[in-house]
């Protein structure tokens, strides 16, 4: 019997993997698997992490322009939105002030507007109170006598006359600042020559200024200034400056200098009084709305609707004109209107 040799072969060892052994190929597979879950189990943790952190990034001033929203919509348009990040989004919380800035100066503005309106027919509602309780006496001084003369029935006529002209006036005033705040104010443009529509009107105001030593002085070389203009309208511009002038100028002799030329594709009015002018300070704001200045400028201590001008100023620019103040030994007003001849050729 021949010999037989046995050789020991070590058994070999399985890794544990799970909680028992398991053969090195399997071993390798399920370790991977595992740290495969491990790594995407961490993936996923800070994936939510840091959208929990852009979340909470993008709603901080989502938040504050929600609260900002509300606090618009309770009628709160001073506190701003109060978002200091420097991302996207601080454009849009600057434009969101921004807007919230311009609502609250409008809101303020419509406040003040209608405030003036208010004042404005208190004001009209008072001043025609004075007039017409001057008619009614002056009627009933008729009636009951008292004006026994004609040459008193006279007076007493003259004087009810007047008075129903400052009514007229009053009431007029109001009914232009009524069709212009509607826009209805029609223009009737006809051709005219600006330099004979001053003229005429120049003549008509020295009859007028004659009676309390004042006068009217017209200066322009003869020639043609051709314009298409509503002659009503315009006419109602040169009464209210030449009102304006009445009023406050505060010269003792009032006298009004006209001037008429042409400048380029522009027919030109400067119309000038001899008064105290106007400060600096308050030239920019004489066409405004309802503006009155102070009542140093003014001869009857600040009286009026604050309308004149801004009617002067609506009609010019309604033409297609500019109109300007500035102080030149007075108070000066210049219009432009356009030559009749460059708007055949437009």
């Amino acid at each position: 019997m021949r010999g037989v040799t046995l050789i020991a072969m070590p058994q070999p060892v399985m890794p544990e993997v799970l909680g028992r052994p398991r053969p090195q190929t399997e071993a390798v597979v399920l370790s991977l698997f595992l740290s495969g879950l491990v790594v995407i189990g961490m993936i996923v943790l800070l994936s939510l992490l840091l959208a929990r952190t852009q979340i909470r990034r993008i709603m901080r001033p989502v938040n504050a322009l929600t609260q900002a929203a509300r606090r618009v919509e309770a009628g709160d348009l001073s506190t701003p939105v109060g978002y200091g990040g420097q991302d996207e989004f601080s454009a849009v919380c600057a434009a969101f002030d921004h807007m919230q800035e311009h609502l609250r100066q409008e809101r303020e503005k419509s406040a003040s507007y209608e405030k003036a309106r208010t004042d404005l027919v208190a004001g009209i509602s008072h001043d025609l109170r004075t007039p017409l309780t001057s008619v009614k006496g002056y009627i009933k001084g008729m009636r009951d006598g008292v004006a026994n003369t004609p040459e008193k029935r006279e007076q007493y006529l003259d004087v009810a006359y007047r008075k129903a002209c400052d009514m007229e006036r009053l009431l007029q005033r109001l009914f232009y600042f009524s069709r212009m705040e509607t826009g209805n104010l029609p223009l009737n443009l006809v051709s005219t020559d600006l330099g004979e529509f001053v003229a005429r009107f120049a003549r008509e105001t020295q009859e007028e200024l004659a009676e309390t030593g004042g006068k009217v002085v017209l200066r322009g070389a003869p020639a043609a200034h051709p314009v298409r203009m509503d002659r009503e309208q315009m006419y109602r511009v040169l009464t209210n400056l030449k009102e304006n002038a009445l009023r406050y100028a505060g010269a003792e002799e009032l006298v009004l200098t006209l001037t008429v030329w042409r400048q380029g594709d522009r027919e030109c009015l400067r119309f000038a009084d001899n008064g105290r002018g106007v400060s600096p300070e308050q030239l920019p704001h004489l066409f405004e709305q309802f503006w009155r200045g102070d009542s140093a400028r003014s001869s009857k201590g600040g009286e009026g609707s604050g309308l004149g001008l801004y009617i002067v100023q609506y009609i010019v620019q309604a033409h297609g004109g500019t109109v300007q103040a500035k102080n030149d030994g007075g108070l000066v007003i210049e219009l432009a209107l356009p030559c009749e001849e460059e708007e055949e050729h437009e």
